[in-house]
């Protein structure tokens, strides 16, 4: 394990920093958009159709006293 290891940071110290994070900045370029994109689509979807509407609920709760037929 230990070999594995000492082997791996050899590795990273043969790397040029400026391609490491080259390469951070370009996973960064689409990762954060992405998943940007899919919360605010994941949030409205949860807003706009799976949360259920509380003023139907108010509404329906008692049709004696609404002034809406």
């Amino acid at each position: 394990m230990a070999v594995k290891a000492a082997k791996a940071r050899e590795k990273l110290k043969l790397r040029d920093p400026a391609i490491v994070v080259n390469r951070i900045d370009n996973v960064s370029k689409i990762a954060f958009p992405s998943l940007y994109i899919i919360f605010n689509v994941l949030y409205w979807w949860a807003f706009l159709y799976w949360i259920p509407d509380e003023i139907n609920d108010i509404l329906k709760f008692d049709n004696r006293t609404s002034p809406y037929p």
